[in-house]
C-alpha cells in the first residue's frame, strides 16, 4: 500500500519494503563525497516535507539526473570547503620575477714604436820620433842618429735602429638569469581579525558541511519546506 503522507521518508519506506532499495540507488557523485552519509543527512533534513513528485519511480529517475546536473558543481563544492587557508588573513598574493641580463666589452689597442740613433766621427793626427847621440867625452853636443815620423787619421760611423709594434684585445661578456619570488600575506586593515574569524564560524555552521549544502538544495528542489 502507498504510503498516506507524501513524503520523502515515506516514498524512501515503500520502497524499502516492496524493492528494498531507495531513491539514490543511481546518483552520481564527485570524488571525496560518500554515499553512505549523504542520503541520511538528505532523509533526515527532507523527511517530513511534501513532495512536489508523488511518483516513486518519476522521483527517482528526476533525482538521479538532478546529481549529474549538478556533479561539477557539488565538486566545485567540495573543493572549495576543503581548499587550506588562514581565516584571519585576507590578504595572500604571490609574484614570480623572471629576470635576465647579457651585457659585452670588448677594448683593443694597438701601437708602434720606432727609435733611430746614427753617430759619426773622424780622428787625425801626426808625430816625429828622433833619436841623438854624442861622443863619450861630450856631454853637450849631440848629433841626430835617427828620426821617425808618424801620422794617424780615421773614421767612424754607428747607426742604431729599433721598431717595436703592438696590439692587443680585452673581451668580456657577462650573463645573470635568476627567478625571484615574492609573498605578501596578512590582514589589510579593512576587516578585524576578529570579525573574520566570527564570519568563519558563522560560514563553518552554516555552509561547512558539503553534506548539508547538498541536501538543503535537495530539499528546495523537490519539497516543500514547512516549518
Amino acid at each position: 500500500m502507498f504510503p498516506a503522507a507524501v513524503t520523502l521518508r515515506g516514498i524512501e519506506d515503500y520502497y524499502e519494503q516492496h524493492d528494498g532499495q531507495t531513491l539514490f540507488d543511481d546518483i552520481e557523485l564527485p570524488d571525496g563525497v560518500e554515499w553512505d552519509i549523504l542520503v541520511p543527512v538528505i532523509i533526515t533534513r527532507c523527511a517530513d516535507f511534501p513532495l512536489l513528485i508523488i511518483d516513486p519511480d518519476y522521483l527517482k529517475n528526476m533525482t538521479a539526473l538532478w546529481f549529474a546536473s549538478h556533479k561539477v558543481a557539488f565538486e566545485r563544492m567540495y573543493i572549495a570547503l576543503n581548499e587550506e587557508y588562514n581565516p584571519l588573513h585576507n590578504y595572500d598574493r604571490t609574484e614570480t620575477e623572471d629576470h635576465s641580463n647579457a651585457g659585452s666589452r670588448m677594448n683593443e689597442s694597438e701601437g708602434a714604436d720606432s727609435t733611430t740613433s746614427a753617430s759619426s766621427g773622424s780622428d787625425s793626427g801626426s808625430g816625429t820620433t828622433t833619436n841623438k847621440i854624442s861622443a863619450d867625452d861630450d856631454q853637450n853636443n849631440f848629433v841626430n842618429r835617427e828620426q821617425q815620423t808618424s801620422s794617424t787619421s780615421g773614421t767612424s760611423n754607428s747607426t742604431n735602429l729599433t721598431k717595436s709594434s703592438r696590439t692587443g684585445s680585452d673581451n668580456e661578456k657577462t650573463t645573470d638569469n635568476g627567478v625571484r619570488h615574492l609573498r605578501a600575506f596578512g590582514n589589510i586593515g579593512v576587516t578585524t581579525s576578529m570579525t573574520m574569524l566570527i564570519e568563519e564560524i558563522k560560514g563553518r555552521l552554516k555552509y561547512g558541511s558539503i553534506y548539508e549544502i547538498i541536501a538543503e538544495a535537495y530539499c528546495l528542489e523537490f519539497c516543500v519546506p514547512i516549518y
